[in-house]
């Protein structure tokens, strides 16, 4: 991950000020994003398809992003349909063969209309999958709107990199730009993340913790970049005095497992809480 935090004498890791539980109330240094060169290339590969210029592109991305977001959406639907459709008439047609060979269905109209309709529906699942793979390469020749927006150096961009959900991809670009933003978050930003973005950031805590307590993934399987994004989650939730965090840290404090990590998202647990009870009073 790049560098964000930028002191008088040098820069410094996300990762390595985790690590030295860095306390969120005195975290005041300047942040500054990193520009990957896969979003530079984004970035460039957007100008030359619109036509604008940098200063222009940001707004038009931001103007963009959901209904491409949407048709995303969409798609994942629409496949996870064609692939139901494509399994339950396999089903119906299997059910078909095997009871008229084994001489358990009788020859009849309605047998032949429902062997009919299963073929119909297999076939009509399999063209729609092909359909939606054409589809997808087709639109690998448009740039990722989302990693363009990474490379932008912008508060808003926080909204779209939430939304997009990179947290469960493994190295995803997304989640340490998100991270960054999460970390620059101020109070004034309170308006700017709206019910449904600290729903999802809160959910992949509970999301995360569930995991690490109940066994299914030690503090060691998670990995640096979702270490950070768990920290700068809690700072960001706790700097804007998010109040429904707090039921989500008792599992995260009571850890058992002692890790680097674990110590690293427990420290963050305990700062998140200690400045979350102090507003609510």
């Amino acid at each position: 991950m790049g560098n964000i935090l930028t002191t008088a004498e040098n820069e410094v890791h996300l990762s390595t000020v985790c690590r030295e539980r860095l306390i969120f109330s005195t975290s005041t240094e300047a942040v500054t994003y990193t520009t990957s060169p896969a979003m530079q290339q984004a970035i460039e590969a957007w100008q030359a398809h619109t036509g604008l210029s940098q200063d222009d592109l940001l707004p038009y991305l931001l103007e963009q992003y959901p209904s491409v977001f949407r048709e995303r959406r969409h798609t994942e639907a629409s496949f996870i349909l064609y692939l139901l459709m494509a399994i339950c008439g396999l089903m119906v047609v299997s059910i078909y063969l095997l009871g008229r060979t084994a001489g358990l269905l009788k020859s009849g109209l309605s047998w032949q209309l429902l062997y009919f309709l299963g073929t119909m529906t297999y076939l009509g699942g399999l063209v729609g999958q092909k359909f939606l793979e054409r589809k997808q390469k087709s639109s690998k020749d448009t740039p990722d709107i989302f990693l363009a927006l990474a490379g932008f150096h912008d508060r808003h961009t926080i909204i779209p990199l939430i939304e997009v959900e990179p947290f469960g991809l493994p190295h995803s670009p997304l989640l340490p730009a998100l991270s960054e933003r999460l970390w620059s978050i101020r109070p004034e930003d309170g308006l700017l993340l709206q019910p449904k973005h600290r729903a999802i950031l809160r959910h992949q805590l509970k999301r995360f913790a569930r995991q690490y307590n109940c066994g299914q993934r030690y503090a060691d399987d998670i990995s640096n970049e979702q270490t950070d994004f768990l920290v700068a989650t809690l700072k960001a939730l706790a700097t804007i005095g998010d109040k429904d965090t707090l039921p989500l840290l008792r599992r995260w404090i009571t850890a058992e497992v002692d890790t680097i990590n674990a110590n690293t998202v427990r420290s963050a647990a305990q700062e998140c809480q200690r400045l979350l009870e102090t507003t609510s009073r």
